[in-house]
């Protein structure tokens, strides 16, 4: 096969249909049939995530909607975030209708390939250098029906279709296990430091067995005899806040931002670079280090914990603070679920106004945290420590899998890798 065969076609050209229900705001309810967003469509997931859904009635569902979704139809983003497809699964669960249409394709194009086609570098670009809108980029869709995709015989676009597939499904599956994993943990740290219900010396449940308790007039609730409440500043080495950075496109030091901070873990492909050495050194993040969104509404109080590093040389921005424990003092892991637990009252500490709310180091320091005791810190970190090796495991795995796949893919467009 070379790149001869290989053919541009508009895309009014491959569909069927396009399901379009932009152009009004569909009425939400309570509860009912999910309503997803174009913030669930990400190249990290075959499917559509369910993130901060609302819901639809029956009656909106049978009356409102021009046309619906079938499955193996693609979703395609037209605002916002213009370019971000997925495929809708079987059965299909749930509908959408501001910002992103659905691309019926010609049978004879299987979603897998097209799905591949719509991802891939060369006509991610073509879309980001055709958008309009500075403040809220749009791909109209005149300009969407005539984005031409490379066509292939019909034998290399099943291959190529299911190579992907493949390898995105494996990063998935890798993606689900971490979620699983992740909860778990938080599952157990609520056990133990929420319900105190932890192993006593007869590896019974503390205070279901009836553990002695006492009541805290700071935190407004009992607590197991014995152990102590501190504030954030007492059981931390140090709280930084990151730099200004200088960014270039090229080459330097990973920038963490706001953006990278989402339940509870870091995305480093949203990282910017640093192009200046930096100093001081204390502003380098660690394994352990706990990171906190200290700006913005909405954003303000997410935590993460920092479980690898792709570049031993990664620091935050100034939008984020380091919150780095005091070994002495207390297990990093502990602290780490303690405040990933108490995110909430994190975010009531910033101050200023509803455009821009601040958490300062100081206020943040002046957290009340609920301290076990040493060896009780010492058996949660020894069970989460092999969970979060794992996560760390399978996130480096994707890592190579994505890089394997988004290398593969314009090489087999090209016929410069064939399929047997």
């Amino acid at each position: 096969m070379n790149s001869l065969q290989k053919k541009y076609i508009p895309l009014e050209d491959l569909v069927d249909f396009i399901v379009d229900n932009r152009g009004k705001t569909v009425p939400t309810s309570e509860s009912g049939i999910p309503l997803i967003a174009t913030n669930c469509i990400k190249h990290s997931s075959i499917y559509p995530t369910f993130e901060n859904i609302r819901y639809i009635s029956q009656e909106t569902y049978s009356n409102w909607f021009r046309a619906h979704l079938q499955s193996n139809d693609i979703l395609f983003v037209n605002k916002g975030t213009p370019g971000r497809v997925c495929i809708v699964p079987n059965p299909v669960s749930f509908v959408c209708a501001q910002d992103m249409v659905g691309l019926r394709f010609k049978k004879e194009y299987h979603p897998f390939y097209m799905l591949a086609v719509l991802r891939s570098k060369e006509i991610q670009n073509t879309i980001q250098n055709n958008h309009v809108g500075l403040v809220i980029p749009h791909f109209r869709k005149q300009e969407l029906v005539k984005l031409k995709l490379p066509i292939l015989e019909k034998i290399e676009r099943d291959k190529i279709g299911e190579i992907y597939f493949n390898l995105s499904s494996k990063i998935e599956l890798n993606n689900r296990s971490n979620s699983e994993l992740e909860q778990m943990a938080k599952t157990l740290y609520n056990y133990w430091f929420v319900q105190f219900d932890f192993p006593n010396e007869e590896g019974k449940p503390y205070k279901s067995s009836g553990g002695k308790m006492v009541y805290s007039e700071l935190l407004k609730r009992e607590i197991p005899e014995g152990w102590k409440i501190n504030v954030l500043s007492e059981i931390n080495s140090e709280l930084v806040r990151g730099i200004s950075p200088k960014y270039s496109e090229d080459n330097g030091i990973p920038v963490i931002n706001q953006r990278c901070i989402r339940n509870n873990t870091i995305d480093f492909s949203l990282c910017r670079l640093h192009n200046i050495q930096l100093k001081p050194v204390k502003k380098i993040i660690k394994i352990g280090d706990i990171l906190v969104n200290s700006t913005g509404v909405g954003t303000l109080g997410r935590v993460a914990i920092v479980k690898r590093l792709e570049n031993s040389q990664t620091t935050v921005d100034s939008h984020v603070t380091i919150v780095r424990a005091n070994i002495n003092l207390v297990d990093p892991l502990f602290l780490g679920f303690s405040l990933v637990s108490k995110q909430v009252e994190i975010e009531k500490l910033g101050e200023g106004s509803t455009g821009q709310t601040e958490l300062s180091r100081e206020n943040l320091g002046k957290l009340p945290i609920l301290l076990p005791k040493q060896n009780l810190q010492n058996d949660f970190a020894s069970i989460i420590k092999p969970l979060f090796e794992k996560i760390s495991n399978n996130e480096k795995q994707n890592l190579e899998l994505a890089s394997l796949r988004d290398w593969l893919l314009p090489m087999l467009m090209n016929g410069q890798v064939k399929v047997e």
